[in-house]
């Protein structure tokens, strides 16, 4: 089966693809979610800084 998958050139092409794609799809999805939270993160630090808790 593996030998069949190598000889074929588009079935070569589609698992070198998705090797490829897969990771950079899941990096890039971690990384904006990070980049959201440490965006909110930083709205809540400059509202807190207007806003102080009185004490």
């Amino acid at each position: 089966m593996l030998e069949s998958i190598f000889k074929n050139q588009a079935l070569m092409t589609l698992l070198i693809a998705s090797v490829w794609l897969i990771p950079g799809l899941v990096f890039t999805f971690a990384t904006n979610r990070k980049q959201k939270i440490r965006q909110t993160q930083r709205q809540r630090k400059r509202i807190s800084k207007l806003y102080p808790e009185s004490k």
